[in-house]
């Protein structure tokens, strides 16, 4: 399982759509974690879980924000919901 992110999108819009990063296609390069900045980190890591290691079983999950235990937002509750009734996700405010 990759914890990936959003960040993979870009630009990162309100309509965004999981199609709208290809991590097949996206061309990989081997390098470190301080080479690259974080989204071309995440792209990077997708690319590399499809492309070099497509022989497992893997994962990707774009999460939207990285939250602790005590979410007072809610705002992990309301995405679980949204996926479950099948409604878009809408992100208001993609700057913070």
């Amino acid at each position: 399982m990759v914890t990936s992110s959003t960040s993979v999108y870009n630009p990162l819009k309100g309509d965004v759509k999981e199609t709208d990063f290809d991590s097949i296609t996206y061309p990989y390069i081997n390098c470190k974690r301080n080479e690259v900045e974080y989204a071309e980190g995440k792209r990077l890591v997708e690319a590399a879980i499809l492309q070099k290691f497509n022989d497992i079983n893997y994962i990707c999950v774009r999460f939207p924000f990285v939250i602790g235990k005590d979410d007072y937002t809610g705002r992990l509750i309301k995405y679980i919901k949204c996926y479950r009734e099948k409604k878009n996700l809408y992100v208001n405010n993609i700057k913070k």
